[in-house]
């Protein structure tokens, strides 16, 4: 026997009150309807089935209706709870990784107020001053370097010149 003929059946038992109410019970589910108006011809909705009965009823009457259904129509409602089980879970794992980095992006600004808070105008201030005369010295030093050194070649020249 393969799946499509495995069958889960459960029977409606509809018991009649009076004369205008029912109740529905089930084999497995137990009460199904504790108490309903009956109206001869209109349709009945009961645990995903409907059925009609028609003509008058009587307090005591007792319908039975076997609801069956086989176990590939079970497996393909499972593979459709499966189904959207997985696309939400691919939803949450999207919205996770987005609040992932936005925890990240928070984390980096946090870290720059941070350093901007923390910063030391003044001494930044100082900090930038002292470093431009430093430059300046040196500029200084290369100047004298390049004159003392021009001057130098200038006297050997003079003195090989004048001694040869």
């Amino acid at each position: 026997m393969d799946d499509s003929q495995v069958r889960h059946q459960e029977t409606l038992q509809v018991s009649f009150l009076s004369s205008t109410s029912y109740r529905v019970d089930g084999s497995v589910s137990g009460l199904i309807e504790p108490g309903a108006i009956y109206t001869s011809g209109v349709p009945i909705q009961v645990a995903g089935v409907e059925f009609t009965l028609s003509g008058p009823a009587a307090a005591g009457d007792l319908y039975r209706i076997d609801v069956v259904s086989t176990g590939r129509a079970v497996d393909d409602a499972i593979d459709r709870i499966l189904r959207v089980r997985s696309d939400l879970a691919g939803a949450f794992r999207q919205i996770e990784n987005a609040g992932d980095a936005d925890d990240a992006n928070l984390t980096e600004r946090t870290v720059a107020l941070s350093d901007l808070e923390d910063l030391d105008v003044a001494s930044e201030i100082g900090d930038l001053s002292r470093n431009e005369i430093l430059r300046q010295a040196e500029f200084n030093v290369i100047g004298q370097i390049q004159f003392a050194r021009d001057r130098v070649l200038e006297f050997l020249r003079r003195v090989l010149v004048e001694g040869a």
